[in-house]
């Protein structure tokens, strides 16, 4: 019970604690996300700047991104999972795309 009790200063006021940084990288949650039109401008400038908005997408593709959001929110509500700043996660990518493909493309786009 001594771990609940709530500390307090001289004059008996209780002691604030300092937050810290995001250890869990929440802030990489929205990063890639196709913006939709309800979103706010700067995202939506941002997402037709890299290739187009929410409503260009085919439906099926909308679904797939939407339940994918939806796993990650529900994984992230857990203080056990975090958001790894070095790992790069690749979707639907064709079938035709090679290693040696794949590993252009992404070199090309962090060279950006």
């Amino acid at each position: 019970a001594s771990s609940l009790a709530v500390q307090r200063d001289a004059d008996g006021k209780p002691i604030k604690k300092a937050v810290g940084k995001d250890k869990r990288n929440m802030y990489l949650k929205n990063e890639g996300r196709v913006a939709s039109s309800s979103d706010s401008a700067l995202a939506r400038d941002d997402s037709a700047k890299f290739g187009g908005g929410w409503e260009q997408l085919p439906p099926g593709d909308r679904a797939r991104r939407e339940k994918a959001f939806a796993d990650k929110s529900t994984k992230l509500r857990s203080p056990l999972f975090f958001i790894n700043p070095n790992r790069l996660s690749i979707r639907n990518l064709a079938k035709h795309v090679t290693e040696a493909e794949l590993k252009q493309l992404v070199f090309g786009a962090l060279r950006r």
